[in-house]
């Protein structure tokens, strides 16, 4: 779901899917097509291997899927005899490579008793979509850090982002621990919207 094996195939049409602490589906996959390894974030498209600094393209050939090998990682072509797109790496006898809940596509050796990373992409954490939660703003410098526009704030800790700040708050969900006690007091209001 998530990884891929050293000597395992992904085909074309197939896709990893990040996958949550609690085992569910995540928003990020990395899709194969006929010419390139993509990652998505909600269908929408934000690293390509064939642009990565570490990528070579060998031939125009149509991929048919990727590999993780001893020597790295490839794009194969005309049944495996073409190598398409390939990140070279140092030689290693397992290796796996894994699209990470936070978005990102890492490769990875096993060299005695640990993991070493060999590969990640992006590199920069702000290029991956919704670092910073919803409406957040990504700065990179050695780690990224995250702010809110003016009049937003830090969201809570389990949904992140920037909400609405001062008057423009929104009351507390129906499904919030309170049982909903807000919407019956003078802090919510509500008024009709006319058709126009």
């Amino acid at each position: 779901r998530d990884t891929i094996v050293y000597g395992q195939h992904l085909p074309v049409g197939s896709f990893l899917s990040s996958t949550l602490s609690n085992f569910s589906t995540g928003d990020y996959k990395l899709v194969l097509s006929g010419s390139d390894a993509i990652l998505q974030w909600h269908g929408q498209t934000y690293w390509k291997l064939s642009m990565d600094t570490s990528a070579y393209t060998n031939s125009n050939a149509i991929v048919e899927y990727i590999a993780i090998n001893g020597t790295g990682l490839q794009l194969l072509g005309l049944n495996g005899t073409v190598v398409v797109i390939q990140v070279l790496l140092s030689p290693s006898d397992f290796r796996i490579a894994k699209l990470d809940s936070s978005g990102k596509f890492i490769v990875q050796s096993f060299s005695g008793t640990d993991w070493k990373q060999e590969f990640v992409a992006p590199t920069g954490d702000c290029q991956i979509p919704s670092v910073c939660g919803r409406l957040g703003l990504c700065t990179a410098s050695t780690t990224h850090s995250c702010s809110c526009p003016a009049n937003f704030l830090v969201g809570s800790q389990d949904k992140g982002g920037c909400v609405p700040s001062g008057s423009y708050s929104l009351p507390v969900p129906c499904n919030s621990t309170d049982n909903g006690s807000q919407l019956n007091s003078p802090a919510v209001s509500y008024f009709r919207l006319d058709y126009s």
